[in-house]
This record gives structure tokens, sequence and C-alpha cells, in this order.
């Protein structure tokens, strides 16, 4: 891939599906990946989850950033959390799926 050094209006319109990002954690059919989860009340552990999303967030800022069939020496990326929605506590037997996008740039 040959690097580029693009302005802005060589950069392509991008929409947030584009960067969308969705994991899904099978902890009611993979019993391995429920007991790395897994907190001593039984519980998923948050935390962990937490640093997921944050992993997330650059997975995201990255795919948005990428240009196809391009190379870029240097990119720096911000990425911020709009919402977190936790409805309960998170059972260790349900699934949970972390979804993350570009919602804005500039």
């Amino acid at each position: 891939l040959a690097p580029v050094n693009a302005t802005e209006a060589d950069l392509p319109v991008k929409s947030p599906e584009d960067s969308c990002t969705r994991v899904t954690y099978d902890f009611s059919t993979n019993y391995a990946l429920a007991e790395s989860y897994r907190s001593p009340w039984d519980q998923v552990r948050m935390g962990k989850i937490l640093e997921d999303l944050d992993a997330m967030a650059g997975n995201v800022a990255m795919q948005h950033t990428r240009l196809k069939d391009k190379h870029r020496e240097l990119m720096i990326v911000t990425a911020g959390v709009d919402r977190i929605t936790l409805n309960g506590r998170a059972s260790i037997k349900d699934d949970i799926v972390l979804e993350g996008k570009v919602t804005w740039t500039g």
C-alpha cells in the first residue's frame, strides 16, 4: 500500500454505518467465555466489559479513518462514549451485545 497525505477534499464521505462495529458475547452458549467474564457474585464483570468498550472505540475510529488500498503513516483520533445504558445487573447467563459507530466528526 502506498502512503497517502490526503487533504479533506480527497477523503471519501462515510456514513456512521461504514464504521459500525458489533460484538456479541455469547455467554449463554460459550462456557469458557462466560467463565472469563464471571464475577465472584455470578454476574458479569462490568469493568472488563468497559475495557472492551474502550478497545472497541479505537477499532471504530480506525475503521472510520481507514482509506481503501491506501496507508496513512500517522493518524490521531479521539474517541468518546455518548451513552452507556445499564438496565439492571448483567447476568452471566444472558448474552451481551456491544455496538459502536462514528456519530460525529470535525
